[in-house]
């Protein structure tokens, strides 16, 4: 399956610890190209990394998403084999994540 449009995280809520949301499968490329974070509560943030929790490997970075708001991004993130994709918000059970991603299998 050389290239496939897969959503790869959720939807889901984040947690309020450090949690890993996706795991790059191996021999497997991801293209991560659509991020859809959403808050149905009272305002919070949420914080999103590439990699293990720490201020270098945050994509967004305690990131204000206010009461009602659906925030949609259109990144270009590559991720390698084994590579995780990490996140929490300030709330536990509100703030909503959903990824999708090209998978393309290698080798």
């Amino acid at each position: 399956m050389p290239n496939a449009a897969s959503r790869i995280v959720g939807p889901q809520q984040f947690a309020n610890a450090t949690a890993t949301l996706y795991t790059v499968p191996a021999s497997t490329l991801a293209k991560i190209n659509y991020i859809q974070i959403s808050n149905p509560g009272a305002a919070a943030t949420f914080t999103l990394c590439i990699g293990a929790d720490a201020a270098a490997k945050r994509i967004y970075d305690a990131y204000s998403i206010g009461a009602g708001q659906v925030l949609t991004l259109y990144p270009f993130i590559p991720l390698a084999a084994a590579e995780i994709l990490t996140g929490f918000a300030s709330v536990a059970s509100q703030v909503v994540i959903e990824v999708s991603a090209i998978l393309n299998t290698v080798g």
